[in-house]
């Protein structure tokens, strides 16, 4: 690819994901991306990228996979027997440094926006996030008593607070807001959340 071309659609990602992040993945129009990238061809975003949901996955794909070789790096002493704790600081660590730059921040607050799609099936993750899907194999699992369709609602819900508290402190970093936490504070803090979301006590109901 040209290097025109390159930069051009490296632009055109970045100012879509500062854009959706803030706007709406689904809400912000091709227009709008392609003023922000100082583009004068209307069709730019579409020769780039294709499709909306095609731009979203180059988005993701931007990140995911770097996330995921740190989930590797940090989860390959872990197996089905490890510590909860372990296994959920192996997602919360990288999921969390990106909120020390800015396209990070932007990429966790899109994943936010996505989430509803989550349906605690971990084998539909992509090829190149497959330390993910360990992980989150591993999760739900737990606890070993449980019924599967419970121990899946724990697994959507543990997924969903780690994507929206990440989030929203991405919202309020970007805001320009001093956090009341320290960054290891807060993944400290967030990490034994999610635990309890797993390792709640079992309703004797269930």
């Amino acid at each position: 690819m040209p290097r025109d071309s390159a930069n051009t659609k490296a632009q055109l990602l970045a100012e879509a994901a500062r854009l959706m992040a803030s706007g709406g993945a689904f809400q912000v129009t091709n227009r709008e991306i392609i003023d922000a990238a100082g583009q004068k061809n209307t069709s730019a975003l579409s020769y780039h990228f294709g499709n909306r949901d095609d731009l979203i996955l180059a988005i993701l794909a931007s990140m995911g996979p770097v996330l995921d070789d740190q989930r590797g790096e940090l989860s390959a002493h872990l197996d089905d027997e490890s510590p909860s704790a372990s296994v959920v600081e192996a997602l919360v660590i990288p999921f969390g440094s990106c909120l020390h730059s800015e396209p990070g921040r932007h990429y966790v607050q899109i994943v936010d926006q996505l989430r509803m799609g989550y349906s605690g099936n971990t084998t539909g993750a992509p090829a190149s996030e497959r330390h993910l899907t360990r992980l989150l194999g591993i999760l739900g699992q737990r606890p070993s008593g449980l019924a599967v369709p419970v121990r899946r609602e724990r697994l959507i819900g543990m997924v969903s607070l780690m994507t929206s508290m990440v989030a929203e402190r991405a919202r309020s970093l970007e805001a320009g807001k001093t956090p009341k936490t320290t960054h290891d504070q807060f993944v400290d803090n967030l990490t034994a959340m999610l635990v309890g979301v797993i390792e709640a006590p079992v309703p004797t109901r269930l």
